[in-house]
């Protein structure tokens, strides 16, 4: 794992949220590559959080607390827009298909981290 996150310059996670905080499958991801013996394979590389629940919120919570661990491990968050999708259940069609405007607002988000990751990985 630690050797595939050393290819990438930036990385958006999604997370919905698990008891106020994001999944155990991210902080076991967090946990490994950043503690690397040659040091944090996060070591000042862009991310961005995008989030979603069924509630109103949108994750929020989770958001915030994967947000707080990118400090520790050298991560450089993107500071806006902040993606937090409430009752995702209701942001897809009868067809499964993202309605068109959360579809333009993720594109919006998705161009924003592309700019975010250009700024941060300038050399």
């Amino acid at each position: 794992m630690r050797e595939e996150v050393k290819k990438y310059d930036g990385f958006i996670f999604f997370t919905p949220e698990y008891n106020r905080s994001y999944t155990p499958a991210i902080k076991n991801v967090i946990d490994v590559v950043s503690r690397d013996p040659e040091g944090s394979g996060f070591k000042k590389k862009p991310a961005a959080v995008f989030s979603a629940s069924i509630g109103g919120f949108g994750a929020m919570a989770a958001n915030h607390a994967l947000r707080q661990s990118f400090i520790y491990v050298d991560l450089i968050p993107m500071q806006q827009p902040e993606v937090y999708l409430s009752k995702v259940q209701d942001l897809f069609d009868e067809d499964k298909k993202m309605v068109e405007g959360t579809r333009e607002f993720l594109e919006k988000a998705v161009l924003s981290f592309v700019e975010h990751a250009k700024l941060i990985n300038r050399k």
